[in-house]
């Protein structure tokens, strides 16, 4: 088992957990990783705080398409129904479904230790 310290963390919950790649070739079983995550409640969104994390559920993250999986975001402020993050901002209502909170993040930290190919969104540039 990894053990979850604050280096470790920090350097692995920066990374996308990918379910699909085509273009690294990685499809993770059915459920393996949404099993990982549990769906924000609306009473969470609304309570985020400040420099918490957040996990996207993405239909499409790499620009090419067929990339999908979690990706980490930082909150950076909560006002007035906006949730701002440093590479963009949603509404709580564009939030409702799309953000996630991890089950257990040991079991995430493992799960990404023990398949290094679902944070890499895309080998021929290394993201």
């Amino acid at each position: 088992m990894v053990s979850l310290n604050a280096a470790t963390a920090a350097l692995h919950f920066e990374k996308p957990v990918l379910y699909y790649n085509r273009w690294t070739g990685y499809e993770a079983k059915p459920g393996e990783v949404s099993r990982l995550f549990e769906r924000a409640t609306s009473q969470q969104i609304r309570s985020l705080q400040t420099g918490q994390r957040v996990w996207f559920e993405m239909d499409a993250i790499h620009m090419n398409g067929n990339v999908f999986g979690y990706v980490p975001r930082i909150v950076n402020e909560v006002e007035g129904g906006i949730i701002n993050f440093a590479d963009g901002h949603c509404t709580v209502d564009q939030a409702l479904g799309k953000i996630h909170f991890p089950k257990d993040e040991e079991s995430l930290l493992q799960f990404m230790t023990d398949n290094p190919l679902s944070t890499v969104i895309d080998n021929r540039y290394g993201l």
